[in-house]
């Protein structure tokens, strides 16, 4: 449709409503609104146009009669005749025509304006009404009787009423929707430009509702709002998330409305409020609340300012020296500080009183006069006098500044007392005494940096004289150890008035160095600005060397030199990520000296910590450069080898180990280390530190195990560790089961055949695992402590034995219990010894104890102790395995013991081996010199009986005579062999 910019509002209407010329043809076709219909009312033009005037004035009259219509009418008589002239036109063109697309127009323009002027669509159908009863009568007029041709006239007027009715409806509403839009957009500026928005939650639903800018105020963007309250709250602070859910909860129970403040997640740093009442229904129950979400940033900050600035003037206030009175322009006291209040004398309210009235009646002229002052310049009294409640005047200074608070312009009094000046140059006498005597260097510059003052302390350390010092700059003590840098650091701090504080490297006068930890303050005037400089510092040049052997004490093993566990650490770290990068090998070397607490508690510890030294040395010597060897704390070594194969680093764990081997000279005895080593190598033993030491640990432990040597990492060692922990979970599972049992094995005299006594030997049957070799878990039981608790069974058991024994009248003398280290450690072990004896009715004489001689090594006083209250008791000691442990004949010399068994290993090879023969008879010798009784262990066969018979050992066990054999089985052989076995097979033994 076409149109001029007087038809402009109209033609977006039409475009608005999609009325284009071929919707308005459409609409025709719908009414049957035909071109005969068009022509029949242009024919009746002439007869209608009459009646058009009555209808008109009918209606407007219709319509005065209603004041809400009638205000409307009122307001422009003009208009009103205007109004009438258009309506007439129009009623008259709906005759005429043309029905086109200006028609449309037109009408459009008259909804628009009737929108504008109030007229309601009801009051508007009336007039279509008025209009339709104001033709009739011409309309059968003009029919002259003719009804059908009255009906098809009817007809068509009714059709473009219709029409136009329509039209202009269709305009009203679309001015109706255009003034919403409007106004809702109006709302949405007004919304985002006060930066708030509208919600509802509907209680019922759990619904929340929001206006278009909620989404911007939560930084939702295109997501749009959450419409229940568990997501809404999600969007909050967690920090405020529950604060803002209580406070919905007391507006929904208390109705006293909402308000909560709280922080949006995804806006750090921003603060909404949220506000609303609460709308119940009849009964009271709460059905919904409206209210608005507006964003308070700003607010909260210029809050947080205000805050800020009111805590440092209240702090200012508060730690002046100076008295302080705060007034308004007209001098009536607002706020005071303590300290004016001291100097007034009275803690009472100050409030409203008059500045004028703190001074005398004859300075109050001045002082007002310097309150005038204050807006330009600070006024000052010079001499003044405070009048205090109380006591007699203070003499004081008293200045004003006129400052701006909130926009309000106050006076600023600082009352200075004068009474204190003269204390405070006694102070400053004093302070200068003291600076004089301090025991830190003291120099005091001018602002260009030039020397003032140095006190005695200065001249001390500097070795300048303060003669020699002043005027001259501190440049003198440079030592060219600082970079440009630190000293702009230094006066980019100074010159902002902050304080350094920094560790200098100074030169003496005599050219040596020295450390400084000084401080230099600003000093500044009255004014602010920076006059001086206040120098403070002290020799710390022994605290930097004690830290330099501290930070050496923390890498750095102080016993052996070498690097400790923590730079092994970290050297490790370096080496594997060089090896990563280079593709180059590395293996780590896992050393532990075998016996070496047995050193310590034999030759004590100086001698363990030189046996310590030594090894590091050597083990130094035979490494590389590259190669790193550290003390992993005790008797543990590392080694870092890095870049040599696997060959290369298993010949150097066999030169490290034999090396360390080599014997030396200690206290005038020959010390013989040895160790084991476990080798990981990098990367298929393990790609980072903690892998490859756990694996190198597990492979030395296996060396260990195996009697010393190297082993190098595999994964079944692994398998061999769980198998460990499977082991100890089955004993635990035993004790508490009661699966093992006791065998004893006889002890012969060799002398008349007797039986002289048993060994207890304890035996184990698992049902998962099958019979399970002592070798096996005795040392598991000893590890885990386990011992303690069975030890304390097999005693029992064994002493219940014996006196059953003899309940039946076999002569078994005594019986014979080997223990733990940890057993004789334990707490109560003797007691406990004690206790069972005596509940079996035995006596002390009838038991034997056997302790292994290289276990002594684990904790030597603490066992010896224990073994000597046994002695006392009356229980026979026996030490095992005699002669397989590190200082045999020292033992001798310092344990209480009754009896030494000969290790089996040289017992079977003494026959044919001169040596071992020689060893074993140097045994029985030395037992012999020590009235001790000597056991020979593990005879089998006749030719090492009648060995050990010749070499004069009393008693002898082994399978020649009797294997172990559990207690039913035992008591048979005591039956079977009461009066003793028979030594007549043995001849002469034929040595």
């Amino acid at each position: 449709m076409e149109s001029t910019d007087k038809d402009a509002p109209a033609t977006r209407m039409a475009q608005s409503l999609g009325l284009d010329h071929g919707e308005l043809e459409r609409r025709k076709a719908f009414l049957e609104f035909t071109g005969r219909d068009a022509a029949l009312l242009a024919e009746l033009a002439v007869q209608l146009g009459g009646s058009i005037d009555d209808a008109l004035d009918e209606f407007y009259d219709h319509l005065a009669r209603f004041p809400e219509m009638r205000d409307i009418l009122d307001r422009d008589p003009e208009h009103l005749q205007g109004l009438k002239q258009r309506q007439r036109q129009h009623f008259r063109e709906l005759a005429t025509g043309p029905h086109d697309d200006a028609f449309v127009m037109r009408r459009l323009r008259v909804g628009r304006v009737h929108h504008r002027v109030g007229l309601a669509p009801a009051w508007y159908m009336g007039g279509y009404a008025k209009y339709l009863r104001a033709h009739l009568p011409s309309l059968w007029s003009a029919a002259a009787g003719d009804i059908p041709w009255f009906m098809q006239a009817l007809d068509a007027l009714h059709k473009i009423v219709f029409l136009d009715i329509t039209l202009v409806l269709e305009a009203y509403f679309e001015s109706d929707r255009a003034a919403l839009e409007s106004a809702r957009r109006r709302l949405q500026r007004a919304q985002e430009a006060a930066r708030l928005a509208v919600w509802e939650w509907d209680v019922d639903d759990g619904r929340v509702r929001w206006s278009e800018t909620a989404a911007s105020l939560f930084a939702r963007g295109d997501a749009g709002m959450p419409d229940d309250r568990t997501s809404l709250l999600a969007l909050l602070d967690p920090r405020d998330a529950a604060d803002a859910e209580a406070a919905l909860a007391r507006a929904l129970s208390d109705g006293q409305g909402l308000y909560v403040e709280f922080r949006v997640s995804a806006r750090p740093g921003a603060w909404l409020s949220a506000s609303g009442r609460v709308e119940r229904d009849a009964a009271g129950r709460a059905r919904r609340i409206v209210g608005v979400i507006q964003d308070i940033s700003e607010r909260r900050e210029r809050e947080a300012m205000l805050r800020a600035q009111e805590g440092k003037f209240r702090a200012l206030m508060d730690n002046a020296a100076d008295g302080m009175l705060i007034a308004d322009a007209d001098g009536r006291v607002i706020d005071w500080n303590q300290r004016f209040a001291e100097l007034y004398g009275d803690e009472a309210p100050l409030t409203d009183r008059d500045l004028a009235s703190f001074h005398p009646e004859p300075e109050r002229q001045r002082v007002a006069a310097a309150l005038a002052a204050a807006g330009q310049a600070r006024g000052r009294l010079v001499s003044g006098s405070l009048l205090c409640a109380g006591h007699e005047p203070v003499p004081v200074e008293v200045s004003f500044t006129r400052i701006q608070w909130l926009n309000e312009s106050l006076v600023l009094a600082v009352y200075r007392d004068l009474s204190e000046r003269s204390r405070t140059e006694a102070e400053l006498r004093k302070l200068g005494r003291a600076l004089q005597q301090a025991h830190d260097a003291v120099m005091i510059t001018d602002r260009r940096g030039r020397i003032e003052f140095v006190n005695t302390s200065f001249e001390r350390e500097t070795g300048y004289t303060q003669r020699e010092v002043l005027g001259r700059t501190p440049r003198l003590l440079k030592s060219g150890r600082h970079d440009p840098e630190f000293y702009q650091r230094l006066w980019d701090t100074l010159s902002r008035g902050e304080v350094f504080r920094e560790s200098f490297i100074n030169r003496r006068k005599d050219g040596s160095l020295y450390h400084e930890a000084k401080l230099i303050t600003p000093l500044r005037d009255g004014d602010g600005g920076i006059t001086h400089f206040v120098s403070t510092g002290r020799d710390i040049s022994r605290r930097m060397e004690m830290e330099r052997r501290l930070q050496r004490l923390a890498y750095q093993d102080a016993l052996t030199g070498l690097p400790n566990r923590t730079s092994l650490l970290e050297r490790l770290e370096v080496a594997l990520t060089d090896a990563n990068e280079r593709g180059t090998p590395l293996a780590l070397l896992y050393l532990d000296l075998d016996q070496f607490k047995g050193i310590n508690d034999t030759m004590g510890h100086a001698a363990g910590d030189s046996v310590l030294k030594h090894v590091a040395r050597r083990l130094r010597r035979e490494t590389r450069g590259a190669d790193t060897v550290a003390r992993m704390g005790g008797d543990e070594f590392a080694v870092i080898v890095t870049g040599a194969n696997r060959d290369a680093v298993a010949h150097l764990g066999e030169r490290l180990l034999r090396v360390i081997s080599e014997p030396f000279l200690l206290e005038g005895r020959g010390i013989y280390p040895m160790g084991s080593i476990g080798i990981a190598v990098y990367p298929q033993d393990g790609t980072t530190v903690t892998s490859l030491l756990k694996h190198a640990d597990t492979a030395m432990y296996r060396a260990k195990r195996r009697g010393g040597g190297q082993e190098f990492f595999a994964p079944q060692m692994n398998e061999s560790v769980s198998s460990q922990f499977t082991l100890e979970n089955e004993l635990r599972r035993a004790v508490s089961k009661h699966e093992f049992r006791l065998a004893f094995q006889p002890q012969v005299s060799l002398v008349d055949g007797r039986i002289r006594g048993a060994e207890v030997l304890l035996r184990w049957r698992s049902p998962s695992l099958g019979e399970v070799s002592p070798a096996r878990f005795m040392p598991v039981l000893e590890a885990n402590g386990v011992i303690v608790q069975l030890g304390e069974w097999v005693i029992r058991m064994a002493c219940r034995a014996l006196r059953d024994w003899r309940a039946e009248g076999f002569d078994l003398p005594r019986i014979a219990i080997n223990v733990a280290p940890v057993q004789l450690e334990a707490d109560g072990f003797v007691e406990m010894v004690r206790r069972e004896l005596a509940e079996a009715g035995l006596v002390p004489a009838d038991l034997e104890i056997e302790v292994v001689e290289t276990s002594l090594m684990s904790d030597f006083e603490a066992i010896s102790a224990s073994l000597r209250e046994l002695r006392d008791l009356g229980v026979a000691l026996a030490l095992d395995d005699f002669g397989t442990g590190f200082s045999a004949l020292s033992y001798l010399r310092r344990l209480p013991v009754t009896v030494v068994k000969v290790d089996r290993e040289f017992v079977q090879k003494a026959p044919s081996e001169p040596a071992d023969a020689s060893l074993v008879e140097a045994i029985i010798a030395v037992g012999d010199r020590f009235e001790l009784e000597v056991v020979g262990e593990g005879a089998e066969t006749a030719e090492q009986v009648a060995f050990l018979r010749e070499s004069g050992c009393q008693t002898v066990q082994g399978f020649y005579f009797a294997r172990p054999m559990e207690a039913a089985a035992f008591r048979e052989f005591l039956a079977g062999n009461g009066a003793g076995v028979s030594l007549e097979a043995l001849g002469d033994g034929g040595r």
